[in-house]
C-alpha cells in the first residue's frame, strides 16, 4: 500500500558501521550514547533551571544537539586511515 519510511541512522550508528558493523562495534557505540547522554545531561539541566526555566524545548534541543556533534566527532574519528 504505502512505503515505508525508514529513520535516518544517528551518528553513534553511522560510527558503529564505519568501524565494520559487528555486534560488538553497535554496543560499544550505543553504550557511548548513553554515557555521553549521562554526562551531557546534569550541565544542560542546570542551564536549564537557570536560563529556560519552563522551556523544555530549548532543553531538548540543547541535548540533542550535544549529541549529535559528538556523535559526528566519533564518526569522523572512525574515517580516519590508520
Amino acid at each position: 500500500m504505502g512505503t515505508t519510511d525508514t529513520p535516518a541512522p544517528t551518528p553513534h550508528l553511522l560510527a558503529a558501521g564505519a568501524m565494520g558493523g559487528s555486534r560488538l562495534a553497535y554496543f560499544h557505540h550505543v553504550l557511548g550514547f548513553f554515557i555521553i547522554a549521562a554526562l551531557t545531561a546534569l550541565p544542560l539541566l542546570g542551564l536549564a533551571r537557570l536560563f529556560w526555566r519552563g522551556r523544555r524545548g530549548v532543553t531538548l534541543l540543547a541535548f540533542a544537539a550535544v549529541q549529535a556533534l559528538l556523535g559526528l566527532a566519533v564518526y569522523a574519528n572512525q574515517l580516519q586511515p590508520r
